[in-house]
């Protein structure tokens, strides 16, 4: 599937959030942080330009407690260059995954989920990703019939099931979710 719903949440609003949440207070004083949909990764990058220009050197055990999902390789890609030629940095091969977030089975729980899913009506999906994706609406109680979805009957947003299944399946009992 081509890129569809995308929109990089721009740094300046990144950063407001870090700050306003105290996300990097966390990040610091040893949370992990995961953003399921991570784009090119502008929440990730947000937290290490904020530390840096805070005087904080950002070492490997940080950016270990980083995790982070992109379903397009090519913004996985971009990430990964950006880091390095930024910052001079290495983020962490492991922790930057390549999937789908709604067929992601990896086993992670984290202390803060943070991002900007894709915000896309269900209409507006292809059609075979539709008939993908149908299920997971009735489990993650989204809907209660799956009939709901049938010939546009329901309204409901792609990011509203990809935040359902980042809460259940990736945020530790105590943990906290930011999103856009």
């Amino acid at each position: 599937e081509p890129p569809v719903g995308v929109f990089f949440t721009p740094l300046k609003q990144v950063t407001w959030v870090l700050e306003k949440y105290q996300i990097l207070d966390k990040w610091i004083d040893g949370a992990t942080i995961f953003d399921p949909t991570a784009g090119e990764g502008r929440f990730l990058e947000g937290l290490i330009d904020l530390a840096i220009a805070n005087g904080i050197t950002v070492s490997s055990k940080m950016l270990d407690r980083l995790w982070a999902n992109e379903k397009h390789l090519e913004f996985v890609r971009a990430f990964y260059t950006n880091i390095e030629r930024k910052y001079g940095l290495e983020f962490p091969k492991s922790n930057f995954w390549h999937q789908d977030i709604l067929w992601c089975d990896r086993a992670l729980q984290v202390d803060i989920i943070l991002g900007n899913p894709p915000w896309l009506n269900f209409n507006n999906l292809s059609d075979r990703y539709k008939e993908k994706i149908k299920p997971l609406f009735h489990y993650y109680g989204l809907v209660d019939n799956p009939k709901d979805l049938l010939l546009g009957g329901s309204r409901i947003d792609l990011a509203a099931l990809i935040i359902a299944k980042s809460l259940r399946e990736y945020l530790s009992p105590n943990g906290k979710a930011y999103f856009f």
